[in-house]
């Protein structure tokens, strides 16, 4: 059964690759970049397709941002279904960026666009984009 994951803070253990594409079916995960400082914005990240909410690009991020000195709620979403779910898991008042790996980044785009309607997802102002090479389907639009 499909539920959020718990609050992982960076730096956060690393993953093989190939253990993206097994392991517990969460509808969301929730990174925290910084212990030391609350979150200046949210990010929502969208994998590509057959991954885990946590997967290996998605923990490589989070732990380059922390060693950037961001401090960032960064939220990994199992697909445009769990959405609605994984927006209340944004703290009110930040930033919202979206962002997203392959099919993810095609997601996330579509969403940034203001096409969030075409997805059947409430429309929400995103205010930037982060994708990793996005792919847009037919499907999608």
């Amino acid at each position: 059964q499909s539920q959020a994951g718990a609050l992982m803070t960076a730096p956060v253990s690393p993953m093989e690759g190939r253990d993206s594409y097994v392991g517990p079916e969460l509808e969301a995960v929730v990174f925290q970049t910084s212990s030391s400082y609350p979150p200046t914005a949210t990010l929502l990240w969208f994998p590509g397709s057959g991954q885990r909410c946590d997967n290996e690009l998605l923990r490589r991020l989070v732990n380059a941002l922390h060693t950037a000195g961001a401090s960032l709620r960064v939220i990994g979403v199992k697909g445009q279904q769990a959405l609605s779910s994984a927006l209340r898991l944004c703290p009110e008042g930040l930033p919202l960026l979206v962002g997203g790996h392959s099919m993810g980044g095609g997601t996330a785009a579509v969403l940034a666009s203001g096409r969030g309607s075409l997805l059947n997802v409430p429309v929400t102002v995103f205010s930037g984009l982060v994708t990793v090479n996005a792919v847009e389907s037919w499907e999608q639009c």
